[in-house]
């Protein structure tokens, strides 16, 4: 078990020239039926590298609007497989492409979607909700989104927020 503390920000969409040089990976996410009640969300993911592809099965309760209890086991190709037959009816997966961007010792993830053409997410994870974070000077934040649940991952699996009322924040 691992505790997940994390910021999320919308961004505008970074430009092709600074995501070209940024290491990233291609990720498929889909969420299951779970047996952890309400507070659990239950997923499988296949991520994609340049030279290797990952699958991991991961379970997640919410413990503030910051804080997760996460754990996370990597499952063969067979198993992922078997798992996606338990995908939740209401959801679709999400197809996003990660970038990683390090800054003053920081490591960001900016998670580019499939359905947003002008905005992406970008999460910052922290050891405590209090520590302070610096921002990426390149990057165009619109606004913090954290705890706010209709841009967590399962939600957008549901529903996707339109992004020009995003943008017109």
């Amino acid at each position: 078990m691992n505790i997940e503390t994390e910021h999320k920000y919308i961004i505008k969409m970074p430009p092709q020239m600074l995501l070209s040089t940024l290491p990233s990976s291609k990720i498929e996410q889909t969420y299951i039926t779970s047996d952890g009640g309400d507070n659990v969300t239950d997923r499988v993911r296949r991520r994609e590298y340049d030279d290797r592809v990952v699958y991991t099965h991961t379970k997640k309760r919410r413990l503030s609007d910051m804080s997760h209890e996460e754990y996370e086991d990597e499952i063969t190709a067979e198993e992922y497989g078997a798992l996606l037959t338990r995908k939740c009816a209401d959801t679709a997966t999400l197809y996003k492409t990660r970038y990683l961007l390090t800054y003053m010792g920081q490591t960001f993830e900016i998670d580019v979607y499939s359905f947003w053409q002008h905005i992406a997410v970008m999460e910052l994870e922290v050891k405590a909700e209090s520590d302070a974070v610096a921002l990426p000077p390149d990057i165009d934040v619109i606004r913090e989104v954290t705890g706010e649940r209709r841009f967590t991952n399962a939600a957008l699996s549901r529903s996707v927020p339109d992004e020009r009322e995003i943008l017109a924040y």
